[in-house]
């Protein structure tokens, strides 16, 4: 019994593919029907127009049709073969060659129209392809004789592939996938957002998408399908929003003495952006559901004293907090700025990053396993497996885009108290609303849009490799003008190869500090 074709389907159902060539296409990302017209083209070949042989010109990409007048194989001095097609038209004849593949000559039969599509040379005189592009057409019927096959006569789609899967296969394999699919008529997009962009429904998206008639096809599809995708993913992420603001979390009470002195003791005063983002921050962990925001503001608008009143407020409720940095000297930073802010408070702070001795790691495991240490810095160490935080109410995610996508989501995990925690992502990168809304989806958007008093604006400037020099020229003069300079590689997962060259360590004042997993090609006579 057939199967019905679905998206779901397994691409070994169609014809001609194997168990090796469905592993071959596994390596791709293609186990079904769906994900194998979802594997789009890289790029196409405009093949829709023939030329006459005569008019061509060396190094003119052409596509010529015209009938097979002779084809022959000959074996050369080193065992290799040849096979020579003459393919003519009313103009002249056209000399095509291909090494070593022999097979191809029973396709090739005298008097049968063929349309073949390359690179012109000339040998001797005469017009010449080497490893063209073909398609024999059948002679049950004109249509047949003179219609566009898949792979000539058209646009042409180009595929990404992999060993064992060939252009020619693989045009044709999507082909059938398209013929035999039976659900393409379910449109996800609703009928009025089809007709307020002009889009046309899915099936003919994915025909012109793989095989267009003509590039307005071809860019109506490719609308359509890119639209298609951003149109799921908010679907997706207001699904997964809504399910996330039904999950219950640790339950908190009104702020209590720690964030009332750590406010009262600061030299200067919070922003009216810091006091309006607090609020929807406690009030988000003081609803009894999971907290899931995300907290954008530009650099030194105050993010990191936000994050450390959020720690204190589940700190004074008998909780534990974790802030997360993307690097470790910034995680160190942020230990040692939140630990002089505490300190006066009476609350443990400790930071944990990759390069923390063996000792001083066992310590602070079982601090923060036993309750001692309240609040937690540090990079990615601090979510492994052996990191016990029993009592962990609030997970701080600074940078959240910097880190690996294993790493997402990774905090709550850690949480022994039963109820999911909250979770703040900092980010200061300074991204639109809608494209916020894609990255972040999910989470509730809090904005910083106000400098503290006094606060200079940051200057940030994108140099390329050529201007290396400049860049050290840079820190030269801040560093004779009495300033400080850092230069941070940014290495999450580790990485093989060179960063670059290293900087002129020799400058004075200048100190040179490693961290494990990151790989500089410094020398050390500086």
């Amino acid at each position: 019994m057939k199967p019905d074709f679905n998206q779901d389907t397994p691409v070994q159902f169609l014809k001609s593919v194997g168990p090796a060539r469905a592993r071959a296409l596994s390596r791709l990302g293609i186990e079904t029907v769906g994900d194998l017209l979802c594997h789009y083209p890289r790029r196409y070949f405009d093949r829709s127009s023939a030329v006459p042989i005569r008019g061509l010109k060396p190094g003119q990409d052409a596509t010529v049709q015209g009938a097979i007048l002779t084809a022959s194989e000959r074996r050369t001095r080193r065992g290799g073969s040849v096979l020579t097609v003459t393919v003519g038209d009313d103009t002249g004849v056209l000399f095509c060659v291909w090494f070593n593949q022999k097979f191809l000559l029973k396709q090739f039969k005298s008097g049968r129209k063929v349309m073949v599509s390359g690179v012109i040379q000339m040998h001797g005189g005469r017009a010449q392809m080497a490893h063209p592009d073909f398609e024999v057409f059948e002679t049950g019927g004109q249509d047949d004789e003179t219609g566009p096959g898949l792979n000539t006569g058209r646009m042409v789609p180009v595929y990404g592939l992999t060993s064992g899967v060939g252009q020619y296969w693989l045009r044709g394999l999507v082909h059938q996938g398209l013929t035999k699919m039976q659900d393409l008529h379910i449109d996800p997009l609703p009928d009025y957002l089809r007709a307020a962009h002009g889009f046309p429904d899915r099936r003919t998206a994915l025909e012109n998408i793989h095989f267009p008639p003509e590039k307005q096809g071809l860019e109506a599809a490719r609308d359509r399908l890119v639209y298609e995708e951003l149109f799921t993913i908010q679907i997706l992420m207001a699904l997964r929003r809504k399910s996330r603001r039904g999950q219950s979390g640790v339950m908190l009470n009104k702020p209590g003495d720690l964030t009332t002195r750590l406010v009262e003791d600061l030299p200067f005063s919070l922003t009216g952006a810091q006091r309006r983002v607090l609020k929807e921050i406690l009030a988000d962990m003081r609803s009894g559901k999971s907290m899931h925001r995300l907290l954008q503001g530009d650099v030194g608008s105050g993010k990191t004293l936000v994050a450390l009143i959020a720690a204190l407020f589940v700190i004074e409720q008998g909780h534990q907090a974790l802030i997360m940095a993307p690097t470790e000297v910034l995680a160190r930073q942020h230990g040692k700025t939140l630990s002089g802010l505490c300190e006066p408070l009476g609350i443990g702070v400790e930071t944990l990053t990759g390069s923390t001795s063996a000792a001083d790691r066992r310590a602070i495991l079982s601090g923060v396993a036993a309750g001692e240490i309240d609040l937690l810095v540090g990079t990615h160490a601090v979510i492994q497996e052996d990191v016990r935080i029993p009592r962990l109410a609030l997970a701080v995610v600074d940078e959240q885009h910097r880190f690996g996508v294993r790493q997402r989501g990774q905090p709550a995990a850690s949480c022994e108290a039963g109820e999911p925690v909250h979770v703040l992502v900092m980010s200061a990168t300074p991204i639109p609303r809608s494209l916020s809304l894609t990255l972040y989806g999910d989470l509730d958007l809090s904005l910083i849009d106000e400098l503290p008093t006094g606060r200079r604006p940051i200057t940030t400037r994108i140099v390329r490799e050529k201007e290396e020099d400049a860049v050290w020229d840079a820190c030269r003069r801040e560093l004779n003008s009495g300033r400080q300079a850092y230069i941070i590689y940014p290495v999450i997962e580790e990485t093989e190869g060179r960063t670059s060259r290293p900087p002129p360590w020799n400058m004075k004042g200048c100190e040179m500090m490693f961290f494990p997993g990151i790989r500089w090609p410094c020398s050390t006579d500086g």
